[in-house]
């Protein structure tokens, strides 16, 4: 049995109910409800189809394909349900790490911070120190202890340095942490509204498939 999909030009499958309302009838910029991106109802594809395509989310498995039937549908549970798990419990993972590093990133900030104090007290003390060595005409090596504050100001400022750049070496590996615990918090999300999605198309084909059935004769208005 052959079913109808309608295909969005940015490749989202929906019933053509769904799409003559959110292009037609709705009083929206006419966008795909999933990625937002500007359809026209003239740029509709007709797909025909007889069952669901659910691309592996493991290498070594193959394709699923889960046919529009009541026991495709709990198949097709199923499998989503596995996906969920799977998806939360790298969830879990990948948010761990991420919580690590961040962790790490905020005691460099606290030591970088609990170092200020005295960097602007030593840089205070250099610039104060070539002040009256101009009054005085005098070289600032020449005052007592000069030598002293500037190798403890450049040890400092060279410890800062490496503080920041160890802050900013985990920058990106933050930033890639956060963007694949936003993936899969989306994957664990979608469970449910792809279980809606599988029954709408479900309800809606068995429709169609009912609208397109031969009709029977009509019974005759004669009588005998």
């Amino acid at each position: 049995m052959m079913w109808v999909f309608y295909c969005l030009p940015c490749g989202h499958l929906y019933g053509l109910s769904c799409i003559k309302k959110w292009l037609l009838q709705s009083s929206s910029s006419g966008k795909c409800p999933r990625c937002n991106t500007v359809c026209a109802y003239k740029d509709v594809v007709l797909l025909y189809v007889s069952r669901l395509c659910v691309a592996a989310h493991q290498k070594t498995s193959s394709t699923r394909y889960f046919p529009f039937t009541e026991q495709g549908f709990i198949e097709f549970k199923e499998h989503e349900w596995s996906r969920h798990l799977d998806a939360y419990k790298k969830y879990n993972d990948v948010y761990k790490r991420r919580v690590d590093v961040v962790e790490q990133q905020r005691d460099l900030v606290q030591q970088m911070a609990a170092s200020k104090p005295q960097w602007e007290d030593l840089l205070a003390r250099v610039v104060e120190m070539n002040q009256r060595a101009e009054k005085l005409g005098q070289q600032v090596g020449e005052q007592e202890g000069a030598d002293a504050f500037k190798r403890q100001y450049r040890t400092l400022r060279r410890l800062n340095r490496a503080l920041d750049k160890k802050y900013k070496a985990l920058e990106p590996r933050a930033d890639a942490l956060k963007r694949r615990t936003n993936v899969l918090a989306q994957r664990c999300k979608a469970y449910e509204p792809n279980l809606k999605f599988f029954s709408e198309m479900y309800k809606e084909h068995l429709a169609q498939h009912k609208n397109n059935e031969p009709c029977s004769a009509a019974p005759s208005s004669n009588k005998h």
